[in-house]
Order: structure tokens, then C-alpha cells, then sequence
């Protein structure tokens, strides 16, 4: 059984981006680890681990009216908006806050379909 914590992310329960953070981490590792071996019917894993926060290198944003943000938890069809994204690698956040505002003051219309040029999606790679 694991102990459950409190979850650092304003947006956790909300959002859909991450669904662990109430977990330990070392549980969360070793949760994942024993679908692995489940899954490839293996028990001989060995686990990598890195940083517990700011790991994320891809994030799938949504554009929507306020601003930038991640599908909700069970409503993929309604966005979080979201500032600043906890496992997002921190580059990755300093991109998101530029893409907001150069959209905040463009006159590009953004997630209304309706316009003739709108725009839904905003996929960060590193």
C-alpha cells in the first residue's frame, strides 16, 4: 500500500499532465517498474531514476481563449490553464511563458475556430 502525500502542483487533481504526485516518489518508481515486469513478463529490471520535478522534455499544450493549457483530468474537451508546469523541464516553462505572451499580443486568434487562421496546439520538445 502507498502512503499517500501532499501533491506540490496547484493544478493536481485538475489537470491530466500528471496523475502520481500524491504518490512518493520511490513508490511511483517502483509502481512502474512492476507493470514493466508485468508487462514484458520480466523480473530482472534495473531503474534509472532522475530528478522528481522538472523531468518532462515534451509537453502537449492547448490554446485556449485565456491563455495556454492542459486538457483536464476526465474532460479532455475543457483546458487548465496553466503557468508553470512542475515536471516540465524548466526550459520547457520558459517557453511557455514567451508563447503566452507573444500570443497574448498578436493578432493571431487563437483556439476559435470560427476565425479564418486559429491556432490549437503547441507541442514543446527539448
Amino acid at each position: 500500500m502507498n502512503d499517500k502525500k501532499e501533491a506540490k502542483c496547484p493544478y493536481f487533481g485538475l489537470c491530466g499532465g500528471c496523475s502520481l504526485q500524491d504518490i512518493p516518489y520511490s513508490a511511483q518508481v517502483e509502481n512502474k517498474k512492476n507493470i514493466l515486469a508485468k508487462t514484458i513478463q520480466k523480473d530482472d529490471i534495473s531503474t534509472f531514476t532522475g530528478p522528481e520535478y522538472y523531468y518532462r522534455q515534451r509537453m502537449d499544450f492547448v490554446f485556449h481563449p485565456r491563455g495556454l493549457g492542459l486538457r483536464q483530468k476526465g474532460r479532455w474537451y475543457r483546458v487548465v490553464d496553466i503557468e508553470h508546469c512542475l515536471i516540465a523541464n524548466e526550459k520547457l516553462n520558459q517557453l511557455l511563458t514567451e508563447v503566452r505572451e507573444f500570443f497574448q499580443l498578436s493578432l493571431i486568434h487563437i483556439s476559435e475556430p470560427t476565425r479564418p487562421l486559429y491556432i490549437s496546439y503547441a507541442v514543446f520538445c527539448l
